[in-house]
């Protein structure tokens, strides 16, 4: 909604931005054109005394040919046009050799190879010149000259007339008009675009010259005044007037003719953003009353039934629009479809328990069965071979049962405690293995572990191998006990050993010669590559030997990822 408004208020924005650029434009034309008026009024005294010092000059140099015959006749018309002019400083001829013969005052002075003579003499002695020290009068000046043509058509020389520059400030602060507008700074220069005078000191004028253009770009510009900003970095409004085609007026205007210009550009963007502002307030509010809201309950009865709430997942919409009225109502059916879905998981989630439970426990009766076969068989055979190899098979059977009565016993969980697997075990060996005129030999030093059925299947399975080796190895009553052991050494290592009379050995790794202990150590090899471990048989003593199998406890897996096949023994 919101980007809807700003695309209504688009056009708006446009049309102002357009109707502020032509004004500003309409604007600036007018201020040019005033700054032009106001430079030419502010610098009207040094326009004019220019313009007298010009006519003075040229006045001179042309009756110079006729009345300029003798130094006596050029000193008296010197010194009356300078009386005529009392700002000029300095009004006098200069012959063609550089030597002033005659000056206003009597003054004579030999320009022989200046810097002053040489401008002054370009272009046929037209240039009007600045000096930052005048030669005669040690004050900064500007010379005004005028080529004298003698009677031949040739150039005898040339009229200087010499403005100091304190006199052009002087005349025009004698306006006396406190009304009118003052200038920043206002400068001439030459069609060359050099500075000849300025209003304020030489160094200050550098620094307001415009950085964008050069003085000699400015001649060829006409009547013109346009904005830039000055070598202080500060915008500046500047005026170029010719005087003549040889002079150049620069009236430089400080930034305050400006705040017009920058309040007019503001202006209508200010007020199209308090109406943008407006706008997105609006927007926002209405966006909250009608979808934001609707959303934060949604994303809330949505958070509650992710977590596993039943109670609190419902929506709760209080006149919702109508989209998301079909949104809040897909939700619901899809969590009843959930919901109903999870009871028939768990009802079938109990069904697959009870049913694992039960082969649990009739695979347990059907091995206590076959043991008592087994056992019959026993009995009734006399052959020492045939009764040692039924009764090996009778002790796996019965090792096989009390396995699959555990299994029954913890059917429905993904763990297996290992220390009560263990001690049945154990049990289960001792009651099959014991001698009657020996005590329980066996220590169990079992750490409370939990282990999924891939892993506690296969290692009940090896203990109820390892185990009787152990027993059959006793020769000694008074030897010391079996010593079974199982721990973590970090967070996945796990450690199985038994510690056991050295007598085992043979019977361990299948080398006595006996088909039941060749059987044994291959069921042995294959529970160790099951659990992807390592075994390793440890002489400790000449008297004692230890089964050791290191091997990566598994995290326990859930229901759903558990296979209940995946516990029975690889043979």
């Amino acid at each position: 909604m919101t980007i809807t408004n700003i695309m209504a208020l688009l056009p708006l924005l446009m049309l102002a931005a357009l109707l502020t650029r032509e004004l500003f434009k309409e604007y600036e034309s007018n201020q040019a054109r005033a700054a032009l008026g106001l430079t030419v009024r502010a610098a009207e005294p040094e326009i004019n005394l220019i313009r007298a010092a010009r006519t003075l000059s040229a006045t001179l140099a042309a009756i110079a040919p006729d009345v300029l015959r003798s130094d006596e006749d050029c000193a008296r018309v010197m010194d009356l046009a300078a009386a005529s002019h009392p700002d000029f400083s300095l009004v006098g001829y200069i012959s063609e050799d550089g030597m002033m013969r005659c000056g206003s005052g009597g003054r004579q002075y030999d320009f022989a190879g200046s810097d002053l003579l040489a401008r002054m003499t370009e272009s046929g002695g037209t240039n009007i010149a600045l000096a930052r020290v005048g030669p005669v009068s040690g004050v900064p000046i500007l010379s005004v000259p005028s080529p004298v043509i003698g009677t031949d058509g040739d150039r005898d020389g040339m009229i200087v007339v010499s403005i100091p520059q304190h006199v052009l400030h002087i005349k025009r602060e004698d306006l006396g008009d406190d009304s009118a507008p003052v200038p920043e700074a206002l400068l001439t220069f030459d069609n060359e675009g050099q500075l000849l005078t300025t209003s304020v000191v030489v160094s200050r004028a550098l620094e307001l010259l415009p950085q964008g253009r050069e003085l000699l770009d400015l001649t060829h510009m006409g009547n013109t005044s346009f904005l830039d900003t000055d070598y202080t970095g500060t915008d500046r409004s500047y005026a170029v007037v010719p005087l003549t085609r040889e002079l150049f007026l620069l009236g430089v205007w400080n930034s305050e003719a400006r705040s017009g210009i920058a309040a007019l550009r503001i202006s209508p963007f200010l007020i199209f953003g308090l109406v943008l502002i407006s706008c997105f307030t609006a927007a926002t509010l209405a966006a909250d009353r009608l979808v934001t809201r609707h959303v934060r309950s949604l994303a809330s009865a949505m958070e509650a039934f992710a977590s596993g709430s039943r109670q609190s997942y419902r929506s709760t919409l209080h006149d919702p629009p109508a989209e998301i009225a079909v949104l809040a109502e897909a939700y619901d059916m899809m969590t009843e479809t959930i919901q109903r879905e999870e009871a028939e998981l768990e009802d079938l989630l109990r069904e697959k328990e009870y049913l694992l439970r039960e082969v649990h426990h009739r695979t347990g009766n059907s091995m206590q069965l076959i043991a008592s076969i087994l056992r019959m068989h026993i009995r009734e055979t006399e052959d020492p071979v045939q009764k040692g190899v039924l009764d090996h098979l009778y002790g796996r059977v019965m090792i096989l049962s009390t396995v699959h009565l555990g299994l029954y016993r913890s059917s429905g969980v993904s763990s297996l405690d290992m220390q009560r697997l263990f001690n049945d075990v154990i049990s289960r060996v001792d009651l099959l293995h014991s001698r009657p005129e020996r005590s329980r030999s066996v220590v169990a030093e079992v750490e409370s572990l939990s282990l999924p059925p891939q892993q506690a299947v296969p290692m009940a399975l090896m203990l109820s191998e390892v185990l009787p080796a152990f027993y059959s190895a006793y020769s000694d009553e008074d030897a010391d006990p079996v010593v079974v052991h199982l721990s973590m050494k970090s967070d996945h290592d796990a450690i199985f050993a038994i510690d056991g009379p050295a007598g085992a050995l043979p019977r361990l790794n299948g080398t006595d010669g006996t088909v039941p202990s060749q059987i044994g150590a291959r069921l042995l090899r294959n529970f160790v590559r099951q659990l992807d471990g390592e075994m390793d048989l440890i002489t400790l003593s000449p008297e004692r030997l230890r089964f050791e199998m290191r091997f990566v406890a598994r995290a326990p897996q859930s229901l759903s990822e558990a296979d209940p096949s995946s516990g029975e023994p690889a043979v």
